[in-house]
């Protein structure tokens, strides 16, 4: 899957290869990632700041339906997959402000904001933590959404955005994004 151009993500390529390690380890955690599968990947790793624009559209490929995806060739934009998330997560928004704002509305609904003096070795296991806590909630929510409609939706439901992934990766780059852009 090839990377669309996305304003939202470009960010990653200005991110050191440290900083994009656990937005890497969220993707390597599914069991449907290609990005292990990429020459990029096999050739640079740990190195991932050389390969960014394979991350992003790893990121673009969950936040998408898996059958339009293929037709298209790629994902969707990092925008539609931050309010997907949001919505999955009842976090209110405006859909009038930036991708930043969004960001900013879903850590603080998450208890996730950085604490002033908060040190990185403190602040990163308690984002982690959180992440694939909500991850797991929202997955076993899909699942039952699944196991009751049955049928056709659930086919919809299974081809559609994998929250499991999408919900720690989004977190993953919000808090990038506050590192790396300082608005």
């Amino acid at each position: 899957m090839s990377y669309r151009e996305d304003n939202d993500l470009e960010f990653l390529s200005k991110c050191s290869s440290e900083e994009l390690n656990d937005l890497v380890d969220c993707i390597l955690h599914s069991s449907n990632e290609e990005l292990s599968d990429s020459f990029e990947y096999q050739h640079y790793v740990p190195d991932h700041c050389r390969y960014w624009e394979n991350i992003a559209a790893e990121i673009q490929k969950f936040g998408g339906n898996s059958i339009v995806n293929a037709v298209r060739g790629t994902g969707v934009t990092y925008r539609e997959i931050l309010c997907d998330v949001c919505n999955q997560l009842g976090v209110k928004y405006s859909q009038s402000v930036t991708v930043s704002e969004i960001e900013h509305s879903l850590l603080s609904s998450l208890n996730l904001v950085r604490k002033d003096g908060e040190k990185k070795e403190d602040y990163f296991p308690r984002v982690k933590d959180k992440s694939q806590k909500l991850a797991s909630k929202v997955s076993r929510k899909n699942f039952f959404q699944q196991s009751i409609l049955g049928g056709s939706l659930s086919g919809v439901l299974l081809t559609g955005p994998a929250f499991r992934v999408t919900v720690p990766v989004v977190i993953q780059v919000a808090i990038l994004r506050g590192l790396v852009c300082k608005d």
